[in-house]
């Protein structure tokens, strides 16, 4: 939780939506709140930024505040997840799923036993670069 107007008199002034940003490029991936005293307008702008997650006026009540940002934590353990799910399925699927059948022979044209072939397995890219080519 960061006020927007730290320091205006240094330059370039220090504003809590400038920290919010380097800790983002720095790897932060937790809730950031901006707590400010701006306008109207100004609170628009800065709930428009990527980078921050909470924009309220000075003088919002704590367990208010605590709501919002509780809320917004939930959100992205949520997403964060949700995209953890999605890359172990694409992973999985594009992880090099392959259907095998009695048709495929070995590099040295002999064919394959069916029993052994007529399944369908997941194969690993080390398991994947183990194998032989087969011929097209």
């Amino acid at each position: 939780v960061l006020d927007e107007n730290i320091n205006l008199d240094c330059s370039p002034p220090i504003t809590g939506s400038g920290l919010i940003r380097t800790l983002r490029e720095a790897g932060f991936k937790g809730v950031a709140c901006i707590v400010t005293g701006e306008s109207s307008e100004r609170l628009q702008q800065l709930k428009k930024l990527p980078c921050v997650d909470v924009v309220v006026e000075k003088g919002t009540p704590m367990p208010q505040l605590a709501d919002l940002i509780n809320r917004r934590r939930a959100q992205l353990a949520a997403s964060q997840q949700a995209a953890q799910l999605a890359t172990q399925q694409a992973t999985e699927e594009a992880g090099l799923t392959a259907t095998w059948d009695s048709k495929l022979t070995t590099t040295n044209g002999i064919s394959q036993n069916d029993s052994l072939l007529a399944k369908q397995e997941t194969v690993t890219p080390d398991a994947l670069a183990a194998c032989p080519e087969v011929p097209p």
